[in-house]
């Protein structure tokens, strides 16, 4: 099965509800697994490259809860640009701020190969 298939059978609806961070999840199999996972009734972190993105995320996703659940609840939007340790600490400091309890990680966001001769860097070398 594809990864999001896989991802939502590991964490299924079947399943007692878990707070799920996901990066990347703007579109391909990110959005994917947030969408069928939304379904399931789990809380998403919805980890994006910046908080326009993680909003329209929510805002594809928020549809599909089950009846009942409240979106400003269980969607949470989140940027986390990977180019970025900063931005990564900031994610990490304000899912121990906000008390997330995560269960699970989906860290689904990844570089992309650029085929430069040369590896690249972030800001923070």
């Amino acid at each position: 099965p594809g990864r999001a298939a896989l991802a939502a059978r590991c964490v299924s609806a079947e399943c007692e509800p878990r707070t799920v961070l996901i990066t990347g999840c703007n579109s391909g199999i990110g959005l994917a697994a947030a969408r069928r996972l939304a379904e399931g009734g789990h809380t998403l972190i919805l980890a994006c490259r910046s908080l326009d993105e993680a909003q329209a995320a929510k805002a594809n996703v928020a549809g599909l809860l089950p009846e009942g659940a409240d979106a400003n609840e269980r969607l949470v939007p989140a940027e986390c640009d990977l180019s970025s340790l900063e931005s990564v600490r900031a994610l990490a400091t304000r899912a121990r701020r906000d008390a997330w309890g995560l269960d699970v990680l989906a860290l689904n966001a990844g570089a992309q190969f650029t085929g430069a001769p040369e590896p690249l860097f972030t800001q923070e070398g």
